[in-house]
């Protein structure tokens, strides 16, 4: 919660408190108008006191928002050390919660999303800025920024083709000041759009893939995008594109297990990237890449007890890469590698 809204909510309770206490001296008056009369400022002062302490109590010491049960996750490296991590929970809230490079996490914040949120995603187009994009249940596209800390209002920047939804967006930014956002429609469209600082969103362009359920864009170095797509067949496909060169046509990849059901990828450092592939049974695979060598193939990972939903991955350093995975009981796990993948771990869902 942020402090311009604990100090409200304080304030609001402080006034409650007032009132609080003026009505327990007409109570007493009317009861007992001797007692009430030579107690009149201790108890007004009692029950004022009172409340507003426990106003302070639940949102200084208590504060933060709490994941109850999460529907969709995305991951940013914030470049600060810090990857941030965003969800959308079953009850359609957008929450986020920063994971450090020292193996700490921050409290759990409320974005206040207007709109029952379906699918988020983020990505950082300029130093000290994070722009959050998420997808209501109409299909339409709401942002919210948060620039050197201050965070603006949503508000609707993209809405769906005519008859159709948007249901999964990703985010990427392959030089600054511009944004590239990636949508997977109802009918099984996927889109891509895309916008630069001080200039309106372009209309939304066909990726020329059909019948398709996920998405994710990738950044792997300046002037260079990677564009990842899960078919209805649970077949992964690949692209990339070019500055002044285009996009190429689409390469089938094949599954690293069970038909695919959603793909997340992020940028460790210049020319390498990773990405991560959750199949319908809950199991995970991974493809890796290097300017070097190219793509790897596919390798499998393990999974926390449940099997995964979904998953999403950043990096809080170039030595330190973090994969988040969303469970069939909507609960969420991180592990990381700094030259060796550790054991799942539970993200708790009160900071």
């Amino acid at each position: 919660m942020r402090t311009e809204t604990r100090n409200l909510t304080v304030a609001v309770t402080a006034v409650i408190g007032l009132i609080g206490a003026i009505g327990a001296n007409v109570f007493s008056a009317v009861i007992d108008p001797a007692w009430s009369k030579k107690n009149i400022w201790p108890l007004g002062i009692g029950v004022f006191v009172f409340v507003v302490g426990a106003a302070m109590w639940l949102h200084w010491w208590r504060s933060g928002a709490r994941v109850v049960k999460a529907r969709a996750v995305a991951a940013v490296d914030t470049g600060d050390g810090i990857m941030e991590v965003v969800v959308a929970t079953r009850s359609g809230a957008v929450l986020t919660a920063g994971y450090a490079d020292n193996g700490t996490w921050s409290k759990w914040t409320d974005l206040r999303a207007d709109r029952m949120s379906w699918d988020v995603t983020a990505v950082v187009p300029t130093s000290d800025v994070v722009e959050y994009y998420a997808v209501d249940t109409d299909g339409a596209v709401a942002m919210a920024r948060r620039d050197r800390g201050k965070l603006s209002a949503w508000h609707a920047v993209l809405q769906p083709p005519p008859s159709e939804r948007i249901i999964r967006i990703s985010a990427a930014s392959w030089t600054p000041k511009q944004r590239e956002l990636f949508g997977i429609t109802d009918t099984g469209r996927s889109l891509h759009t895309w916008k630069w600082d001080g200039q309106p969103w372009a209309d939304w362009h066909d990726a020329g893939l059909p019948a398709c359920i996920d998405v994710a864009g990738c950044s792997p170095k300046n002037d260079v995008l990677e564009h990842f797509a899960v078919d209805r067949d649970g077949t992964v496909w690949q692209r990339w594109w070019y500055v002044d060169q285009g996009w190429v046509r689409w390469n089938n990849w094949g599954r690293p297990g069970s038909p695919a059901k959603c793909v997340a990828s992020f940028r460790k450092a210049a020319d390498f990237q990773e990405m991560f592939v959750v199949g319908k049974s809950g199991d995970l695979g991974h493809r890796w890449y290097s300017g070097h060598e190219g793509w790897s193939g596919w390798a499998r990972m393990d999974t926390p007890p449940a099997g995964l939903d979904d998953v999403a991955a950043g990096t809080t350093s170039a030595n330190n890469l973090c994969c988040v995975g969303l469970d069939k009981n909507g609960d969420l796990w991180l592990r990381t590698w700094s030259g060796e993948w550790t054991e799942w771990r539970t993200i708790p869902s009160q900071c």
